[in-house]
């Protein structure tokens, strides 16, 4: 957000000391970072963790999604885990979404499987487990 509001309408942007000086759109917070690792893995520069960069394109379970990351081996890493709800969401964007920009809501580094949908819709994205 880049607008400023007083108690009715859009403002210049106050500095600080004035009136309404320290709304949202002062803050700038940590900005998505990644750095693509070139061994099938992009790491977050704010979190530190290291992601797989493209999925398999496989279906499965959550069951079957806790074994996959359990038994992966990518990046010379063998220590991989299904992510938490709150490791997931560091890596959502959410200026992308197949409605407004035909692909998932993630970095483009990040390579996900679309899909047509039973009702025809192509350019459809999966879902993913978490952990509690």
């Amino acid at each position: 957000m880049s607008d400023f509001f007083d108690n009715s309408s859009i403002i210049s942007a106050p500095t600080n000391g004035q009136p309404f000086y320290g709304q949202d759109a002062h803050y700038n917070g940590n900005q998505p970072s990644y750095t693509n690792n070139g061994n099938g893995t992009i790491t977050d520069n704010v979190t530190g963790l290291m992601w797989q960069q493209a999925d398999d394109g496989i279906t499965r379970d959550w069951e079957n999604s806790l074994s996959y990351c359990e038994g992966l081996s990518l990046g010379g890493h063998i220590d991989w885990h299904l992510p938490n709800a709150k490791e997931l969401h560091s890596i959502v964007d959410y200026s992308r979404c197949p409605d407004v920009t035909s692909s998932a809501a993630i970095d483009p580094l990040f390579s996900c499987t679309s899909f047509i949908d039973p009702y025809g819709n192509p350019g459809q994205y999966g879902y993913y487990w978490t952990l509690l």
